[in-house]
């Protein structure tokens, strides 16, 4: 697989700020448009924040070729067939160009605004892998349980229901799954085709391992389920604020490349920090269009 970049573009903006840079990083050449799926702001509540997916499908109508994406959903912001219609009517819009990223959940702010209790990180993992296992029969058009609830005005409920799609049945688009506890990890071994990890932080001997030792325990969780380790691409996310090492094209560009010598194949960078209203992001875009091409050609 050539390297792929991706953007991060946090929704705290006005929807025509964020389409503009959505529109300029396509056109630019970066493979990959995500924005994050939180009920608010996971940093500052008091800041403004978009829906993800109704900003996802106005970027899938104001792009043309990047794939397109949450980084990342989950399971206690969505249930298994709320996230089906979703995944479905965005490939529709997107014309397939959805990359589905979904995760455990640890997300403070989601788990108090949908009533689901500060538990285990072990519970939220439980809870990925029973709605990744919904979710994929869902989209098959299988039936798939409904929890038991009282009758509705006489009417009783069914114990299970099978989604039907108007093309017919859904597929499921290239799944990532993003996380760093070995639980997280483990899911990734049975179901992505890409799992991504988080690198806060500067970059360093310590950061490097710490990725090296992840990446090698998706290796082994890989083959105690079966799978070839090198069928489930790598991903990172990099946490690209002024406080880290990367403060120009060429150092980027050494992050990145140090990155794929670690078997990475994919980097995605935020592509503003948090709250930063008044940096725009145009070294970063000027990375994708003039760097990047050389970088790729280079390796």
């Amino acid at each position: 697989m050539p390297l792929s970049f991706g953007v991060l573009l946090l929704q705290d903006r006005p929807l025509d700020e964020v389409l503009g840079w959505a529109r300029r990083f396509d056109a630019a050449g970066a493979d990959s448009v995500w924005v994050a799926d939180h009920l608010s702001n996971p940093h500052a509540l008091d800041r403004p924040w978009l829906d993800p997916w109704l900003v996802l499908g106005a970027v899938a109508a104001e792009t043309q070729r990047c794939r397109i994406g949450p980084l990342v959903s989950t399971f206690v912001v969505h249930s298994p067939l709320s996230l089906a219609r979703k995944v479905h009517t965005l490939n529709v819009l997107s014309g397939n160009r959805l990359d589905l990223g979904v995760g455990a959940g640890g997300a403070p702010v989601d788990r108090a605004f949908t009533g689901v209790p500060d538990t285990s990180v072990t519970a939220l993992v439980d809870r990925l892998d029973r709605g990744l296992g919904a979710l994929s029969a869902a989209l098959r058009g299988d039936r798939i349980d409904v929890p038991p609830v009282a009758e509705v005005a006489g009417r009783p409920v069914p114990p299970d229901v099978a989604v039907t799609f108007a093309e017919g049945h859904a597929a499921m688009p290239p799944l990532v799954v993003g996380g760093q506890s070995r639980a997280t990890i483990d899911v990734a071994a049975r179901y992505a085709d890409r799992w991504n990890t988080f690198a806060p932080g500067r970059w360093g001997s310590d950061m490097t391992e710490a990725v090296r030792r992840a990446s090698a325990h998706l290796d082994e969780r890989c083959l105690a389920h079966g799978r070839d380790p090198a069928s489930v691409t790598r991903s990172v996310l990099l946490d690209l604020t002024a406080e880290t090492s990367a403060p120009t094209a060429e150092a980027l560009a050494d992050v990145v490349g140090r990155m794929a010598d670690l078997g990475f194949e994919e980097c995605i960078a935020y592509a503003w920090a948090d709250g930063a209203v008044d940096r725009p992001p145009d070294q970063l875009l000027s990375f994708v269009a003039d760097t990047l091409p050389a970088l790729r050609a280079s390796r």
